[in-house]
């Protein structure tokens, strides 16, 4: 088993009921609780729930690198390696980067493993929308820039992996 940097810096303050990664808050959950509450709103309101899982992704991935880049100085470089490993880290798969193009305003990410697939959910459509959206947020900060994103392959669809393209929307 290799180094956990980011559990061996969570802070748990048991008086308040909260855990916190270098002064940011973090909550625990399986990925059965979410993707059940994600499969039940989709079979009640149909593919509009998706945009909303990524939106709470977006702002969470986006709030995230505004953070570490602000506050720990990460250039875009720092900030990529540091969100990949973070997702790996904090058990929502294993995350590899497949291209980062600063001139185009492209970033691809490779999920393996990703813990919103589940044996339960094999469906037709991608499902990590909320990865989708941490990595656009990311994105989003990184290029300055309104983004478009898609998971092109998913597990969920048989894909042996998850796969989102991200870029820039060009003014």
């Amino acid at each position: 088993m290799g180094e956990n940097k980011i559990i061996g810096n969570i802070e748990y303050y048991e008086n308040e009921g909260l855990i916190t990664y270098k002064g940011v808050r973090y909550m625990i959950l399986r990925p059965e609780t979410i993707m059940t509450m994600y499969q039940n709103l989709r079979l009640k309101y149909g593919s509009n729930v998706d945009i909303h899982f990524f939106q709470g992704g977006f702002e969470g991935g986006r709030l995230s690198s505004e953070k570490y880049k602000d506050n720990f100085g990460m250039n875009e470089t720092e900030l990529i390696d540091f969100m990949l490993e973070m997702g790996g880290q904090i058990g929502w798969g294993k995350f590899e980067l497949v291209k980062f193009d600063r001139e185009d305003k492209i970033l691809e990410v490779k999920v393996s493993n990703s813990a919103f697939v589940t044996e339960e959910n094999y469906t037709k459509f991608p499902v990590c929308h909320f990865i989708r959206g941490v990595m656009s947020g990311m994105a989003s900060v990184l290029f300055s820039s309104e983004i478009i994103s898609k998971e092109t392959k998913c597990a969920a669809k048989g894909d042996g992996y998850c796969l989102f393209s991200i870029k820039a929307i060009k003014k």
